[in-house]
């Protein structure tokens, strides 16, 4: 969904989202999963309306897994399309090992030049 797109959304259900919180006890980590944004994000929502931020409520994990972003399929689409383009104008410079100090020449090699 386009950032735009789901930044209207929110707004539209400010009141919703305000009364999930406040009144009904919904942790940042359902609502923010509920319109696919982050967690941090919904939260500067949360505050920028006025709405107190209960201690810790969107900094747990739940279980092991830690919030994953949903992304649409034309999303992934787009993604991978970028990369395959940036990796097409991406050129790698070989470098020759011309001194002791590992580390830096293996810093040096593989460091992409655009």
């Amino acid at each position: 969904m386009n950032k735009n797109i789901i930044g209207d959304r929110i707004k539209q259900d400010k009141e919703k989202i305000i009364e999930m919180y406040d009144y009904f006890g919904t942790d940042i980590l359902d609502i923010a999963e509920e319109y696919t944004i982050l967690p941090s994000t919904m939260c500067k929502h949360l505050h920028d309306w006025g709405v107190k931020i209960r201690k810790g409520d969107y900094t747990r994990e739940r279980g092991t897994a830690k919030f994953v972003m949903k992304r649409s399929k034309e999303l992934q689409e787009k993604m991978a399309y970028n990369t395959k383009v940036n990796n097409e104008k991406i050129k790698y410079v070989k470098m020759v090992r011309a001194t002791s100090d590992q580390e830096l020449v293996d810093n040096i090699i593989n460091r992409a030049i655009i």
